[in-house]
């Protein structure tokens, strides 16, 4: 008997492709899936087809059909989103019916969860995605060089003037943009949902990690460098990721410098992971279960997929301060769909009674995480 079952997820780790690639994954294994990210509807079917829906203009567009994905038509970055609809919808009772807009004809499906879907969209109200506009213009300012002239006219440079401010608003930007909330459903009999604690909620926005002045220099002065380049080689990669590992490594976003030297096509991208897994401590503060979230879609992207095995092997390193339980789904998620089963049930065992004392994970949601990995392994 399946179940429903209402997440939530905050701040800035939504992300619109993940989230149309999970679904991917999800029809790829014929599960029934309904999502909600801000306005927008993610949805696979057991007959293998994926959709992203937007309810507000009827838009949509195709992820997967008959268990083969299809490209996903998303460019999202930390300030801008654009999707590009290529089809129109409506819901007439059990019928879902769709027009692609460089096709006149007209396709009508039986067998979608149209029913939950609209009940998600009547239940789950979402307003339109936030203005932009201050972290636009802030994501614009910190294209300025931290030795430039601040672009505020003051005469001091960027970094010791109004850099500390546009990072700020930038990330503010970033929360705002992806709704602060994700709805994620199996489908089943409905389970009251309960509104989040705004006290638990204002938990999820902690501050910073406070360093020391001297490490603030020594950090401007690495990355002063090492932004002089426009293109860095390897060498000059390893140079600063030389100097960062000698500072306090809560000092560091190791996913955004994971992310940045892959970007720049680092060569030995797995013997960065290993190199960064196996020197940075797994605490609560240097975010290590993002790291390893971030390494896996970008292994994911490069069809490096022998590499994602170590990733979850890395994760299980990390306890029930340090992970985050959307980053194991996703692990979970990729592993599954690349052909490691027995990867995703060794990682949902390991972390099966750090998920049951997590206060903040719903009881009834534990038992639906371990079918998920085990009956996926059992196939």
């Amino acid at each position: 008997m399946t179940q429903r079952n209402v997440r939530v997820l905050t701040g800035a780790q939504a992300s619109f492709t993940n989230e149309a690639r999970s679904i991917q994954f999800a029809a790829q294994r014929g599960e029934t899936r309904l999502v909600k990210l801000g306005p927008i509807v993610f949805f696979s079917s057991s007959g293998g087809d994926a959709w992203m829906l937007d309810p507000e203009d009827q838009s949509a567009v195709c992820l997967a059909r008959d268990h083969v994905p299809r490209p996903i038509p998303i460019q999202e970055t930390d300030s801008k989103l654009l999707i590009e609809w290529n089809a129109d919808y409506s819901i007439q009772g059990e019928t879902f019916t769709y027009t692609e807009r460089n096709s006149p004809s007209v396709r009508t499906v039986v067998g979608y969860p149209t029913a939950e879907i609209e009940q998600m969209v009547r239940d789950y109200p979402a307003s339109p995605l936030a203005d932009l506009s201050a972290g636009e213009a802030a994501f614009a300012r910190l294209k300025t060089g931290r030795n430039d002239p601040c672009p505020c006219g003051s005469g001091r440079k960027y970094k010791k003037c109004c850099l500390a401010s546009d990072e700020a608003l930038e990330r503010k930007a970033i929360a705002a943009r992806q709704d602060s909330k994700l709805e994620r459903i199996e489908l089943g009999p409905e389970i009251p949902y309960a509104e989040p604690d705004p006290e638990l909620e204002d938990e999820m926005f902690e501050p910073e990690v406070e360093l020391a002045p001297e490490v603030h220099d020594q950090l401007d002065e690495l990355w002063d460098e090492f932004d002089e380049t426009v293109h860095p080689t390897a060498q000059q990669m390893d140079t600063l990721l030389a100097g960062l590992l000698n500072l306090p490594p809560e000092a560091t976003d190791w996913n955004d410098l994971f992310h940045r030297f892959a970007d720049y096509d680092y060569p030995d991208l797995e013997g960065l992971f290993r190199r960064i897994a196996g020197t940075v401590p797994h605490t609560k503060a240097t975010e290590m279960g993002f790291f390893y979230w971030g390494a896996a879609e970008v292994f994911l992207r490069r069809q490096a997929l022998c590499t994602l095995p170590e990733v979850a092997a890395g994760f299980c390193r990390l306890d029930a301060e340090s992970y985050d339980p959307d980053a194991l789904a996703h692990i979970e998620d990729w592993l599954l769909a690349t052909g490691y089963p027995a990867e995703a049930l060794g990682l949902a065992e390991h972390f099966l009674p750090i998920l049951r004392a997590d206060e903040e994970i719903m009881s009834w949601a534990i038992p639906l995480h371990w079918a998920r990995a085990a009956g996926t392994a059992a196939r």
